[in-house]
């Protein structure tokens, strides 16, 4: 009988590729004979990497509760928000209408309330509500 020595195989670059863009179905192949240990860490360490990665990303939007230590302290005094800009339906399309880049820059990211009638109350793709209101 006669064996033969493998040799340590090199990751190909579809392999790579496909570890570096889908690691939890191409690292299964690292796992054939021939491919180098330092080959199958790396890898598996991506493949860690990403699922960490995936799972942090699912952070809740809430706010930190606030904790009570058992040491007195004064109170803190609530300080009342600012009052919400008002913007009716039809300023907000008009905005957009004369420059959508000024109208980025002045509402993207801003708290300010909206008053209109409502013309339909829809989901997007990913199931999140959203509603449409007239504005001419």
């Amino acid at each position: 009988m006669q064996f033969s020595v493998p040799v340590n195989r090199s990751v190909g670059f579809w392999l790579g590729a496909g570890i570096f863009l889908a690691p939890i179905v191409f690292v299964w192949f690292l796992l054939r004979q021939g491919h180098s240990t330092t080959s199958r860490v790396i890898g598996f360490a991506w493949l860690a990497f990403a699922l960490f990665a995936m799972t942090g990303s699912e952070r809740s939007n809430t706010r930190p509760v606030a904790t009570v230590s058992s040491q007195t302290q004064p109170a803190k005094v609530a300080v009342p928000a600012e009052p919400l800009r008002e913007y009716t339906a039809q300023q907000l399309a008009q905005a957009y209408d004369r420059n959508t880049v000024a109208a980025d820059q002045q509402f993207k990211g801003e708290r300010f309330k909206v008053t209109g009638v409502v013309d339909s109350i829809n989901t997007d793709l990913f199931g999140k509500p959203y509603v449409t209101l007239r504005g001419g």
